[in-house]
């Protein structure tokens, strides 16, 4: 059984160790190691989520049979239109299915009219599974995020 609730700060050391275990391997064919580490420190660190909470991302912990398995992040964009800035599920149990339902109990949640995410465009078995969900392709950007990196990404788009 699947399901979500939503963390708070008490949750963030959590959320860091998962996405330092997660990054680790699900990104180390993607992109550099050195490009890994500065995206963790940038984006991952306490300090960084606790910001992000602070500014209105709202962070879901991911759990099977009570086992924490992984987080999803959203910011609502009004209008019912609603950004996933994260969505990350331990690798070692990708294919069961488990984000599938993840993200259908964030609909459920939410109720958007609109998701719109970022991928990698190297990312080719994640960008499979948005597209086994009911993503499409709205561009192709590439994103500056200092340090001489940049995330080369999809759009990808939901519309309900």
């Amino acid at each position: 059984m699947v399901s979500i609730s939503k963390a708070t700060s008490a949750n963030i050391p959590e959320i860091f160790k998962m996405a330092d275990a997660i990054w680790h391997i699900h990104y180390i064919n993607i992109i550099s190691s050195s490009q890994i580490d500065y995206m963790l420190k940038k984006f991952y660190s306490p300090k960084a989520i606790k910001q992000a909470m602070n500014d209105g991302e709202i962070f879901y912990l991911i759990f099977t049979n009570d086992f924490p398995i992984g987080y999803i992040s959203v910011i609502n964009k009004g209008d019912e239109s609603w950004f996933i800035n994260k969505f990350y599920i331990y690798t070692d149990i990708h294919r069961k299915g488990l984000g599938t339902l993840a993200l259908g109990l964030l609909e459920e949640l939410v109720k958007p009219k609109t998701f719109t995410l970022q991928v990698n465009r190297k990312n080719i078995k994640t960008i499979n599974f948005y597209f086994k969900n009911g993503f499409i392709i709205n561009e192709w950007a590439d994103f500056d995020i200092g340090n001489g990196y940049f995330m080369e990404d999809f759009v990808m788009i939901k519309k309900y």
